[in-house]
């Protein structure tokens, strides 16, 4: 039996009745999240290159802050190398008008003409000091303290590059050659929790590795959001805030527990194991060894708006970095605790810019790398342990 013309009308008026509904509900929730993205504005992720390139406040007084220092910087770290038989990195050599690598370390700068002993510093990237001209890295800093204070005594080499672990920089060490009256200084931690902890990583990171975590493994409907959100999130509030999976996702080593446990375990034990290794190697050669535990955003217990930005900032491209740090530095610090009844000389720096004047100068380029400022104050820390710590450093004036 056909329907009447009348029942066919209703059909329509039904139809386009929810049709209207749907379409208003819709702008409603549309309009809803537009006006709460405008009260509360989304973190947007900004890369390292172009926040560094906008000149954020770090470098607003760096005298140094130029295009040419900015592509040296993006530049000097291609081509690394993997010597055989080893696991870390060394840098090719690189010339430039800001950043120079010589023999497969970074310049250091103000070297003495006639020197008795060497300070040898081993790190990650926060060593290395992509972030800063040559002048201005720790080691460059340091060692003009060091002429200062003890002239044609002490030659400062940067043995660092990005990346490295403890494991690696041990590595690295007992390749070179250090002699009676050496000082070693390892400066490192970030590195133990964002690839032994974050990314699971227990050899260290070297390429062809995953940097960021591992891939976020997503069931089929995150798997079908994240698709939507890819499509539309240009156009819609709604699919920004409701659709947006991804970003949010920390890795399977933050969320399965037992996996964390075991990376957080796992990562104090070698730390602390490479750290004893490296100690004994230069005491068995009549050197000193120090170390020194470095401090990150996610250690500040003040941080400024702007640091807070920074932690955001860095959360949306590494959901669950912060929870790596939380739990990862204190587990790094009770190793170190026990690695110093053994005869580990170490000393916690992760706390070495609380309690600074907030209306200061800001440090932080991204989670751990600092600006020249900043490699100034770690410099003069370092050569405070330095001073404090060696006997023999006083007979050398």
């Amino acid at each position: 039996m056909k329907p009447t013309k009348s029942q066919i009308l209703n059909i329509l008026i039904n139809v386009a009745i929810s049709a209207f509904s749907i379409l208003m509900c819709s702008i409603f929730i549309e309009g809803g999240f537009r006006i709460y993205e405008n009260v509360n504005p989304p973190i947007k992720f900004v890369s390292r290159k172009d926040f560094r390139a906008s000149r954020p406040k770090p470098y607003e007084n760096a005298d140094y802050f130029c295009d040419e220092f900015l592509s040296e910087s993006n530049k000097c770290i291609i081509g690394a190398s993997n010597p055989d038989g080893t696991i870390y990195l060394v840098p090719k050599d690189f010339s430039g008008e800001y950043i120079n690598i010589v023999g497969q370390k970074r310049l250091t700068t103000d070297h003495p003409e006639d020197w008795k002993a060497r300070v040898l510093l081993f790190g990650g990237s926060t060593i290395f000091n992509i972030s800063v001209p040559d002048q201005y890295t720790i080691a460059s800093c340091l060692q003009r303290m060091l002429n200062s204070e003890f002239p044609s005594t002490y030659l400062v080499e940067n043995y660092g590059f990005p990346s490295m672990n403890a494991a690696q920089q041990t590595d690295r060490l007992i390749q070179v050659e250090v002699g009676s009256g050496d000082i070693v200084i390892f400066y490192d931690g970030c590195n133990e929790v964002f690839y032994s902890i974050y990314n699971g990583n227990k050899r260290g990171w070297l390429p062809g590795d995953d940097r960021f975590g591992g891939a976020r493994k997503m069931n089929k409907i995150k798997s079908w959001m994240h698709s939507i959100y890819l499509k539309y999130n240009e156009h819609s509030a709604t699919v920004r805030i409701l659709f947006d999976v991804y970003s949010h996702e920390p890795p399977a080593n933050i969320t399965d527990k037992e996996k964390l446990i075991n990376n957080v375990k796992n990562a104090k034990d070698r730390y602390c194991n490479a750290l004893m290794k490296a100690n004994n190697y230069v005491v068995e050669r009549n050197g000193k060894f120090y170390h020194l535990l470095q401090p990150v955003v996610f250690t500040l217990k003040k941080p400024t708006e702007y640091e807070r930005w920074i932690s955001e900032n860095q959360l949306l491209i590494m959901p669950g970095l912060d929870i790596a740090f939380d739990i990862g530095y204190p587990k790094l610090k009770e190793g170190l605790e026990d690695a110093k009844l053994n005869g580990l000389n170490s000393h916690d720096l992760s706390g070495i810019y609380d309690g600074r004047n907030t209306n200061d100068e800001e440090y932080y380029l991204d989670f751990c790398h600092v600006n020249h400022v900043a490699t100034q104050i770690i410099a003069q820390k370092i050569y405070d342990v330095i001073l404090a710590g060696e006997e023999h450093t006083l007979e050398r004036q």
